[in-house]
């Protein structure tokens, strides 16, 4: 199995973890549980907004994450074969913010369910586009 293969691979078995978590999450974690003096823990909750709860009307969300994700495509696509260093970390924000996506279009808001230290409850899908822009960033650097 070639590089490209392997990270279509891990792609679509992370969109796949990351749907199934979100399931679990939906059908267990309503009362929340927390460990480490509060620091990590599980907590649902439903978030309207975009990135951090930053409120927006949905039917704009919905345009500008699908823009996003309609664009991340078409460079993948274009750059497969030219690029392959870009598809892993595009890959990551595309399926982090198609699940994002999926869940905005299913129940009007976005399913947030990790707590970690200080920061805004959050998910998997959010890390991923994290991730994935972080690889991003590191790779320009890296080049330059």
């Amino acid at each position: 199995m070639n590089k490209k293969h392997l990270s279509l691979l891990i792609l679509l078995s992370l969109f796949i973890i990351e749907r199934i978590t979100k399931f679990l999450a939906l059908k267990y974690a309503l009362q929340g549980y927390f460990c480490c003096h509060n620091w990590l823990g599980i907590e649902l909750l439903y978030n309207p907004g975009i990135a951090f709860g930053l409120p927006v009307p949905a039917l704009i969300s919905l345009i500008i994450s699908s823009l996003i994700i309609i664009l991340l495509i078409i460079a993948i696509v274009k750059n497969f074969h030219k690029k392959p260093f870009l598809t892993l970390p595009l890959g990551l924000i595309v399926i982090g913010a198609s699940s994002n996506l999926i869940d905005r279009i299913k129940y009007q808001q976005i399913i947030d369910f990790l707590h970690l230290g200080p920061w805004p409850v959050f998910n998997l899908a959010d890390s991923l586009i994290v991730l994935g822009a972080l690889l991003l960033i590191w790779q320009q650097l890296r080049k330059s």
